[in-house]
């Protein structure tokens, strides 16, 4: 018994690691494309990513909430803006950024992400959580709901001072998607949710419920930001209308 508890939070850890958690869903063909690519934190990895993308999220290994995010933005100019919770600075040139976030990173494991640009019509940051569950072998959407943060923020977590809404809302009233789009969205939505769940359950396959992280661009392709093992659903308990609350409540149960 011993042992089987030694062996389950091993796996939990690993798991929860984003740098694991992108191998998986890059190495499933349905997920791969929807990845942001992600490289653990280093100089070397900075830079490549630094050529390519405008926006760098850098973010706690096995974080949560929120907690230990710095965004980091291309200037038009010259140099880069770092941002993290409370502050804002900026970097003359990547050597001077590399300094800078490898002291707010204070030698702990961090990934570097490529900033997705999921924001509302007001330019708002928002994100997407679907809880899902595995229910007699088969994986069944308990809750989909939308976070949306104030326009300064860098992340959307509840945590952080995001707004919890009904997916219809975001949809329709932040993103100005009609009837048939937001019925597209919703089953596009559930569709990869089911395939990261099954990308992350073939070597895992203890973990019964997934809470996955959605970014959602102006193209309206979605993106993966990351899967939560040990989701909370205080989200869904916030919302007006606590059915998928409960849902989620009754499926793991059965």
């Amino acid at each position: 018994m011993e042992n089987r508890v030694i062996d389950l939070v091993r796996t939990l850890r690993y798991v929860r690691s984003k740098w694991t958690q992108a191998n998986l869903l890059t190495r499933h063909s349905p997920t791969a494309a929807h990845v942001p690519a992600t490289l653990p934190f280093s100089a070397a990895n900075m830079k490549r990513l630094l050529s390519r993308y405008s926006t760098l999220y850098v973010k706690p290994d096995a974080g949560g909430q929120g907690i230990g995010v710095i965004r980091v933005d291309r200037r038009k100019g010259r140099g880069y803006l770092v941002r993290t919770a409370g502050k804002r600075m900026v970097s003359k040139d990547s050597k001077a950024l590399f300094r800078v976030l490898r002291k707010s990173t204070k030698h702990r494991r961090y990934v570097i992400q490529q900033g997705i640009p999921s924001v509302t019509l007001k330019g708002n940051p928002f994100a997407i959580r679907v809880h899902i569950q595995r229910v007699q072998g088969k994986w069944v959407i308990g809750g989909v709901a939308g976070t949306v943060a104030p326009p300064r923020k860098i992340v959307t977590n509840r945590h952080r001072g995001g707004t919890p809404m009904e997916m219809n809302v975001l949809l329709k009233r932040h993103l100005g998607y009609n009837k048939n789009q937001r019925s597209n969205m919703k089953q596009q939505l559930e569709k990869l949710s089911r395939e990261a769940a099954r990308a992350m359950a073939k070597g895992y396959p203890r973990i019964r419920e997934y809470g996955i992280d959605f970014g959602l661009n102006s193209n309206g392709k979605l993106w993966i930001y990351e899967v939560n093992i040990t989701p909370g659903i205080a989200i869904f308990a916030s919302l007006p209308n606590k059915g998928q609350y409960y849902r989620i409540l009754r499926l793991r149960k059965r």
